[in-house]
């Protein structure tokens, strides 16, 4: 009786054991998922404002980010990147696009990229996606009210938000994309 006593408890013992060993595991994916989703906005130490909104609204004036002129161009399509957000990269091939399509004229169309890692960094994430675009490392995106990679935000030449798109860029966010920045071609 009592070795049946024991075994019981070691069974016990072991199905608490495999829960907790399953419920960590699966708090480790959901942090680690969460952490890609957000990329790597913010330099080591520094937290995202409590009160930022995902991205610029339409109507407000765009962030000003040392080295980005909005009176340069009519429209200037402004992407908060990082070089270690998977979202950013799957939507590299697309950027990839929109940047050869606006290449011929400067003056209606620039894309800027913003990245908050370094200039050494980001220009092997640039080299390796092939972007050709203007680029300006050492951003703290939250600092603008940018809580996540990537972030679109399509300004005017007033320095007013136009447009913004959140996340991994999909079939329906391309085609919006495209029509809001170049228009019909």
């Amino acid at each position: 009786m009592a070795l049946k006593r024991t075994k019981l408890r070691r069974t016990r013992l072991l199905n608490t054991a495999a829960n907790v060993a399953l419920l960590v595991s699966a708090v480790a994916v959901c942090a680690s998922s969460a952490l890609d989703i957000h990329g790597h906005l913010w330099q080591s130490g520094s937290k995202a404002p409590a009160s930022s909104t995902p991205a610029p609204m339409p109507g407000v004036p765009a962030p000003k980010v040392a080295g980005i002129d909005y009176r340069q161009s009519d429209r200037t399509l402004v992407l908060f990147l990082s070089t270690r957000c998977k979202f950013c990269r799957m939507s590299a091939p697309f950027y990839r696009e929109l940047s050869s399509r606006v290449a011929k004229d400067s003056r209606t169309h620039r894309i800027v990229a913003v990245f908050p890692e370094g200039r050494m960094e980001v220009s092997g994430f640039i080299t390796r996606e092939q972007l050709g675009i203007d680029v300006i490392p050492d951003v703290r995106a939250h600092e603008y009210g940018i809580t996540g990679t990537p972030t679109a935000v399509l300004v005017a030449r007033d320095g007013v938000v136009q447009r913004s798109w959140v996340g991994a860029v999909n079939k329906e966010a391309q085609t919006d994309m495209i029509h809001a920045f170049i228009g019909s071609e």
